[in-house]
């Protein structure tokens, strides 16, 4: 995505990789796969915009994680995970595959995929979808999701949108059109039937985009709901937010 001169969008450019690394000589046997596609931001506020995506988490992995005491950018930040994943992933399974040459709970899968959107007026939205396998049934899928402020360059948190003491209404708001989406009545019904937020009181989600009519709130697969169930959202119109949010 390429933004232009003016304040109306943040520049774009990306960086990608797609390898894959095996154990053995068998193209069929277990392996490593790294599949990332990650958009990093350009221009007047890069550095501010970049330091907050990596701390976000969309790079940290089961052999890397961004280290916060020190500024890198996010090309070599992928440098150093594609480093850091193989090296650490031969050494993991290196005697096991010796025993089990077969064996496919040795594979390890690492895909990240990152997009940027128009939001809100002045505001852009970057998404994160992160899928990690380490053998078993099945991965994990994880969304993590930024709002840029694309006249100062400021990522916006949940604590700079929303009103102090707000998350219960907020939470109420969410159940409220979750309800809505599966046809039932309340929380109860919600939990009883289909079983959301069965496990837990309801909470706002730190994750969320700022579209141009509503908020939405991402939770991502088996956070709040069973595997199966897959991610869950909730789509609270800026109507219905009125005073619950400062932007």
């Amino acid at each position: 995505l390429k933004g232009n001169a003016q304040t109306d969008s943040v520049p774009f450019d990306s960086v990608k990789i797609d390898t894959a690394i095996a154990l053995g000589t068998d193209s069929q046997g277990p392996k490593c796969v790294l599949k990332l596609k990650i958009k990093y931001a350009t221009g007047s506020h890069a550095n501010e915009i970049n330091r907050e995506l990596l701390l976000s988490g969309i790079l940290d992995n089961d052999y890397y994680k961004v280290d916060s005491t020190k500024q890198i950018s996010i090309a070599d930040a992928v440098k150093q995970l594609v480093a850091h994943t193989t090296a650490g992933y031969k050494k993991d399974y290196a005697e096991i595959f010796k025993e089990d040459p077969t064996s496919m709970s040795l594979n390890y899968e690492f895909d990240v995929t990152t997009k940027v959107q128009k939001g809100r007026k002045g505001i852009e939205n970057y998404l994160a979808e992160i899928y990690i396998y380490t053998g078993g049934a099945h991965g994990q899928s994880v969304s993590i999701i930024r709002n840029i402020d694309v006249k100062t360059g400021e990522v916006l948190t949940k604590e700079k949108v929303f009103a102090p003491g707000s998350d219960k209404a907020l939470s109420a708001l969410i159940v409220k059109n979750m309800a809505k989406h599966y046809c039932v009545n309340g929380l109860k019904q919600l939990q009883d039937s289909v079983s959301v937020f069965s496990f837990m009181e309801p909470y706002v989600s730190k994750e969320f985009i700022m579209e141009k009519d509503s908020v939405r709130f991402v939770y991502s697969q088996d956070e709040i709901a069973c595997h199966a169930a897959g991610p869950q959202e909730a789509a609270v119109s800026y109507k219905d937010l009125g005073k619950l949010i400062k932007r």
